[in-house]
């Protein structure tokens, strides 16, 4: 459609950028939005990132993707899915939303929404925040996990298992610096320490008493 600056494509479509790859079955490129836009599945790759969705589009002057439907998410270590993902590409930061979860070696953490930055190797997430690693599980309303700087908080309902020591912590906020071996709980602390003796049951099984 030369007169509105637009173009359909069908079968086997490839959009290029770069390193980008824009792979559907179906995809439309508007010249004045400079937007492209797939419908039918679509394939998003960039550099170690695979992104996987029922439809979604791609704004190329602002490099970032809007893409929904079952979306799965592959750049090593970490695997992710959720209802609809933000990708910026500039800065390698992904927003998944909705029963979104990422996993990787060392564990998992689902929320309502997670955003990831690679560049910063951070993560935060909102709403509804279960975390799984190795032997705890952390339940929160929000959550911040910065490695690089050895922070780690969490806020808002929140309660910490940790089944190898045998404690669960209650909290209102959580900081924890991991550098120091130092854990701040500063508002409505609860900590409940479980000391049991390992017995079997009349089935041989491990039971706590």
């Amino acid at each position: 459609y030369p007169e509105e600056n637009r173009i359909e494509l069908i079968g086997h479509v490839q959009i290029h950028q770069d390193s980008l790859a824009l792979i559907s079955p179906k995809a439309a490129y508007n010249g004045v939005t400079k937007v492209a836009s797939a419908t039918g599945g679509i394939q998003l790759d960039d550099r170690d990132v695979i992104i996987l969705a029922d439809h979604g589009d791609y704004q190329l002057d602002n490099q970032v993707a809007h893409l929904e439907g079952g979306v799965t998410i592959s750049q090593p270590p970490n695997h992710g899915r959720a209802d609809n993902l933000t990708y910026f590409r500039l800065t390698q930061t992904t927003t998944l939303a909705g029963h979104a979860e990422v996993r990787n070696d060392t564990g998992s953490i689902a929320a309502d929404t997670i955003t990831y930055s690679k560049a910063l190797g951070e993560t935060l997430a909102r709403g509804n925040v279960r975390l799984h690693q190795d032997s705890l599980q952390l339940l929160a309303d929000w959550f911040y996990n910065a490695p690089a700087l050895h922070r780690t908080f969490a806020r808002g309902n929140v309660e910490l298992f940790d089944s190898a020591n045998h404690t669960i912590v209650f909290g209102d906020t959580i900081a924890r610096f991991s550098d120091q071996n130092y854990t701040v709980i500063p508002k409505h602390p609860l900590l409940l320490s479980i000391d049991s003796t390992l017995i079997r049951d009349s089935l041989g099984q491990p039971a706590i008493r």
